[in-house]
């Protein structure tokens, strides 16, 4: 059953779009500075900057850390409001964790055929250069798999999900609302790619809602981009050889 709407202390819809904004910026600018400052330091173009492996996990990492900080400033000043009961740091039981992979196998699976048929890029190329840049693979992939996760799914599927729920779009508002604004957020993707992530989207915001746990997200999107950056590196040893 998909969690109910209750009167919680939470941010009404503008403000809680007001300060999504705000949130955005600022993790914006410390993103676009993070990734500038290693690419001077690299002596690399700005062109260059987004496929840069190295810049790429520096931005991500610093980024995610203000971006999260501010999050529970947000949360934290509303009247009322708790930390574990806005962002739904709730734990899940492992039959809740082995329901939650197998849906997220079950979607990539899908995802993977419908690429083969439409004879779509398996591995983005944004992937594949910011791998090769990289210099240290295990920076990248905690950046990939641990701290992107975290921040949009905390952002995303936390703070901005419960309150436009409790506002006048509702559950099912919210979790459209938040896949768009989430799939918005991937230029760096084809424009295929970027509907794949808003599907991914609304299953990520359904489960929040169905298992009431930020942590089911949070490990959806953690696994889907682990796969991905195993295959990833499995392509380009082949292509080594």
């Amino acid at each position: 059953m998909v969690e109910n709407i209750t009167r919680k202390p939470v941010w009404g819809f503008w403000a809680t779009l007001g300060f999504g904004l705000l949130i955005g910026v600022v993790w914006i600018i410390f993103q676009s500075v993070a990734a500038i400052v290693v690419g001077k330091k690299l002596g690399l173009t700005f062109n260059e900057l987004e496929f840069n492996g190295l810049a790429l996990a520096t931005a991500t990492i610093v980024s995610a850390f203000v971006a999260i900080l501010l999050i529970f400033v947000f949360v934290k000043i509303r009247e009322g409001a708790s930390l574990q009961a806005y962002l739904a740091f709730n734990p899940i039981t492992k039959k809740t964790l082995l329901a939650v992979l197998g849906i997220m196998i079950i979607f990539m699976v899908m995802m993977e055929f419908l690429s083969r048929f439409l004879g779509k890029d398996i591995v983005p190329e944004f992937m594949l250069e910011a791998t090769q840049s990289i210099g240290w693979l295990p920076l990248l992939w905690f950046a990939v798999i641990i701290a992107a996760p975290l921040v949009e799914e905390i952002f995303f599927r936390g703070f901005l999900l419960e309150g436009f729920r409790h506002s006048f779009v509702g559950n099912a508002g919210a979790i459209v609302l938040t896949a768009l604004l989430w799939a918005a957020i991937h230029i760096q993707y084809g424009w295929f790619e970027i509907s794949l992530i808003f599907a991914m989207g609304l299953l990520f915001g359904y489960i929040r809602l169905r298992t009431g746990s930020i942590w089911s997200p949070i490990i959806m999107h953690a696994f889907n981009n682990g796969v991905s950056s195993i295959m990833v590196s499995w392509y380009l040893s082949t292509q080594a050889v």
